[in-house]
């Protein structure tokens, strides 16, 4: 099953470009091996904001991982360690100035290629037919 993981990572402050593509690699990669799929499946995007975190400017940010199937309470504490290193290590984003959203999809609602993604081997039957 392709889990299809997107990770958006909206940044208080903007990243010069070396540090920026670093970031997205890495974050591309600990997804990846985090949850035990091909990298060419994950997407990454970063962008910064005006953001106000506990009432205080300065680093902060937000992270929100999609995902068909593959989070659960211990995929998900790992991630949110992971990435919280690498912001801490590549963009100077302390960990408690970090939230992290983690949101399971339908596979309906994913579309890629043109299409959604199918359902895994279960065959689907019109109303009506045995």
């Amino acid at each position: 099953m392709r889990l299809m993981p997107y990770v958006s990572l909206t940044l208080s402050h903007q990243l010069f470009e070396g540090i920026r593509d670093r970031l997205l690699h890495e974050v591309s990669a600990a997804v990846a091996e985090t949850l035990r799929k091909s990298e060419s499946v994950v997407c990454v995007s970063i962008r910064d904001a005006a953001m106000l975190f506990g009432g205080a400017s300065g680093p902060s940010a937000f992270v929100e991982v999609r995902s068909i199937g593959g989070l659960d309470a211990n995929t998900n504490t790992v991630l949110s360690r992971r990435l919280c290193e690498l912001l801490e290590r590549e963009a100077e984003v302390p960990p408690d100035r970090v939230f992290l959203n983690f949101v399971e999809v339908e596979r309906e609602d994913w579309g890629w290629n043109a299409t959604t993604m199918p359902q895994s081997s279960r065959v689907k039957t019109r109303p009506g037919s045995v």
